[in-house]
């Protein structure tokens, strides 16, 4: 230690920047300096002690993941010779004596309202947005400066008494300054740009799972050029994404549209915005020029995916906007892969989800979580980008493809920590005697009561120890339209409706073929879905275009599902 401090500390502060000292208790100092045997220098004699507790699991994955950086450097700097860990995840998770120290969870609830408040901006506000700045461009072509935008210039047009009313606050400026800074009482159109950056980050980021770099980055996120359209009519769309932790490259994923409307937002405004700036413009998405009245701006600003309440340009601005006097929840960039979580395991029974999918038809997140952390999927998706070229897993090392799977790891522990959240919401429902049908209700309720014949039986803490015993027994959870899927992968005994053996085949699902089985679960929550099933199931019934064979067979489901539907609505009632 005393060598560390003495001798190496100026050479490692020189290239790397790293200062300061580590703090450490007196029982490690004490032990240190016994160890050495060897008279201690001044520098560490003037150390203070610090009371520090065992490092979190966080804190050990980031520092074996830096570790891990340094053997990129060149062979001419004292850098490790071989990565220390080949899952940096998996060591932490190992290693740590406590967990990690993280930022409170976001709730369903507050995910909900936050990612309905960013479709909002991106559907209503944005487009009034990018029309103001359009007709302002168009005002000041061919002009020097921006002056015909001063005045009364921006207070009559059509598109900034919209944006007040969305706002519900005056739009009175283009920027703030020394002279006119922000204040409460109104917006500044550079502001707005803000919560329709803000917006746009949010969406993209919680419906494909992505770190906030890997979206934001000036140099890392997303370009122009990076959104492709394979089929507009059908939906169908591709965007390149920086991987950030193991490949450190683009590569292309399958988008829904609410990202691909996302990524054409940003565009719209980078290009209205373009003749605003006299300096170098940059590929980012998320940079932009700022228009005033006064003068013309030499460089692009750059949107924070941070809540930084000083910059403009950053979430704190789309908060600011979403909650107005309101508590907004604790946000950081870093939460957004477990929001994606909650938006794949909520999307069907969360009423505020549930009526964005049925408004837009498009917010669905279940491709994306196939895509990036289905193991059986994976080989599959791997061989048929190797067989069509451009992909690296072919020529990567062992240590790439290990990393890789610590990265799949880290997005499943997420997804599988937020879906044991929502197994134990459902229990709990089951326990409490909320409403519910299916086959899944009676199996938690009989073991509810072999439970209450325990000696060691507590009430309040059933619902976790039935949770235990089904995972134990491979129960997991599978949200579905109509239900959810609780089957294991392979089962003993009781056999799934939808599978021809041990194993389940959930593409045979449906609201007939589930209402009996042993392993599925409804509530009330899912009945609108099955409402609007039937609406669809009538109309497809009353083609005329259909062949005999088919129109009988849609006539049969159609049946089938109306006496579904009056033995819900007669018997709901009747689980509790």
């Amino acid at each position: 230690m005393n060598f560390l401090e003495s001798i190496r500390a100026p050479f490692w502060i020189q290239r790397i920047g790293w200062g300061g000292r580590l703090p450490v208790s007196k029982a490690i100092r004490e032990r240190l300096e016994h160890i050495a045997g060897a008279p201690i220098g001044p520098t560490w004699l003037e150390r203070r002690d610090s009371e520090v507790s065992a490092p979190t699991e966080f804190s050990l994955r980031n520092t074996l993941s830096h570790i891990n950086d340094y053997c990129s450097l060149p062979k001419s700097v004292d850098r490790p010779l071989v990565r220390i860990s080949q899952s940096p995840n998996i060591d932490a998770r190992r290693l740590a004596s406590t967990p990690s120290e993280r930022t409170p969870n976001l709730s369903i609830e507050h995910a909900a309202s936050l990612i309905g408040k960013a479709i909002r901006v991106l559907y209503e506000l944005a487009p009034a947005l990018i029309e103001l700045l359009a007709d302002a461009a168009e005002a000041c072509a061919g002009r020097a400066s921006d002056e015909p935008l001063q005045g009364e210039w921006l207070s009559q047009q059509k598109s900034t008494i919209l944006l007040e009313a969305i706002l519900g606050k005056p739009l009175q400026r283009w920027v703030a300054s020394g002279v006119y800074g922000k204040t409460d009482e109104s917006w500044t159109v550079d502001q707005v740009i803000g919560i329709v950056q803000g917006g746009c980050a949010i969406i993209i980021a919680a419906m494909n799972a992505r770190r906030s770099r890997e979206v934001c980055d000036p140099i890392l996120g997303i370009r122009v050029g990076d959104l492709l359209v394979v089929d507009e009519a059908l939906s169908v769309f591709r965007a390149n994404f920086y991987i950030e932790k193991t490949y450190c490259a683009r590569h292309e994923f399958y988008v829904n549209r609410t990202t691909a409307d996302a990524f054409r937002c940003l565009q719209s405004i980078k290009n209205v915005l373009a003749s605003t700036t006299d300096g170098e413009q940059t590929n980012s998405l998320f940079a932009c020029g700022r228009r005033s009245p006064a003068r013309r701006n030499k460089n692009e600003h750059h949107f924070s995916f941070i809540v930084e309440s000083s910059k403009t340009r950053s979430l704190a601005t789309f908060l600011a906007f979403a909650y107005g006097d309101n508590q907004s929840p604790h946000i950081t960039s870093h939460m957004f892969r477990r929001f994606f979580a909650i938006l794949y395991y909520h999307q069907y029974d969360q009423p505020d989800l549930r009526a964005l999918k049925q408004h837009l038809r498009h917010l669905d997140v279940a491709m994306t979580r196939v895509y990036v952390t289905d193991n059986s999927a994976r080989p599959l998706a791997e061989r048929i980008r190797r067989k069509l070229g451009g992909d690296r897993l072919s020529i990567a090392t062992s240590s790439m493809k290990a990393s890789l799977d610590g990265t799949f790891e880290d997005l499943q522990s997420i997804v599988s920590a937020v879906g044991r959240e929502k197994f134990r919401l459902t229990v709990e429902a089951i326990v409490s005697g909320k409403p519910c049908s299916g086959g899944f209700g009676r199996l938690v309720r009989s073991m509810y009561r072999r439970l209450a014949l325990s000696a060691t039986f507590v009430a309040d803490e059933a619902s976790e120890d039935i949770v235990k015993r089904l995972e134990h027994g491979g129960y997991s959870i599978h949200p579905m339209e109509h239900g959810q899927c609780h089957s294991p992968a392979h089962t003993r005994s009781l056999r799934g409706k939808c599978g021809t053996g041990r194993s389940p085949a959930r593409e045979h699902a449906s609201s007939v073929l589930c209402s009996s089985c042993p392993f599925h679960y409804s509530d009330d929550n899912y009945f609108p879905n099955i409402l609007a099933e039937l609406a669809r199931m009538e109309s497809d019934a009353a083609s005329k275009l259909l062949p005999g064979m088919m129109h009988a067979r849609a006539e049969h489901d159609l049946n089938n599902l109306r006496a579904l539907v009056a033995m819900l609505e007669k018997n709901m009632g009747g689980s509790k």
